[in-house]
């Protein structure tokens, strides 16, 4: 469950100040696929972070699993964020000295959850990224759609409620970032995760449950016909 109220958020530039998010509200009951469109620097990336706790609302709540985390300190949130959000980046933020798998694990060891049973469900989760051979290979070896695959994994392998997706076809050409895509979401829904994804490409629009179209400080919401079920 997702319950945003009164939420708002700005930013000072000099003397100026920018209002990116005003007073916005949302309700997410059930799994679902949101998809956050619009151009560069319309507070897209802004909503992410507020709802990772990577920045704080100027006024307003964000409750997630009925958790105020608008409300926690600096170490709560960061204790959250790793148990029940799972973060995917556009530039994959893979550690270059770990494997494929040793990257993948990393959510676990910092949880305090990796055992032979957390491990070979990682295993499990490589392989239906068709990443099976690569678990031994570092990440400098790997093209860029198997590097996404990779931090797709990781961001899934805690197996958190909500996954968090920052453009994350973006640094993709369009054949591999349809590849990837169609991967991310056919994992989600089967594990039945509710995914935010933040994204210049209108046409992925077309399968989302819902749509946060951002213009200017009004954030439109309009809602799609049941793709994601």
């Amino acid at each position: 469950m997702i319950k945003i109220e009164n939420l708002s958020k700005s930013y000072k530039e000099g003397n100026e100040t920018h209002n990116i998010i005003d007073n916005f509200n949302l309700f997410v009951e059930k799994p679902e696929f949101i998809v956050i469109l619009g151009k560069s620097g319309s507070g897209k990336t802004t909503l992410l972070n507020l709802l990772t706790g990577i920045d704080k609302p100027d006024s307003g709540k964000i409750f997630l699993n009925t958790t105020e985390i608008s409300s926690l300190s600096e170490p709560g949130i960061t204790l959250f964020r790793r148990k029940h959000t799972g973060i995917i980046f556009q530039f994959f933020n893979l550690l270059p000295s770990l494997t494929v798998l040793d990257n993948v694990l990393l959510p676990l060891e910092l949880n305090e959850n990796l055992n032979k049973t957390s491990k070979n469900s990682a295993l499990e989760l490589l392989s239906e990224l068709n990443l099976k051979e690569k678990v031994k290979s570092f990440p400098d070896i790997l093209s860029g759609g198997e590097q996404q695959r990779v931090a797709i994994a990781r961001a899934l392998v805690h197996n958190p409620s909500f996954i968090i997706a920052d453009e994350p076809t973006g640094n993709l050409d369009f054949e591999t970032a349809d590849t990837v895509f169609n991967m991310l979401l056919d994992i989600v829904k089967k594990k039945e995760k509710t995914l935010i994804m933040a994204t210049h490409n209108r046409d992925l629009a077309k399968y989302a449950d819902r749509v946060l179209n951002f213009s200017g400080k009004h954030i439109e919401v309009t809602f799609n016909s049941g793709n994601y079920a």
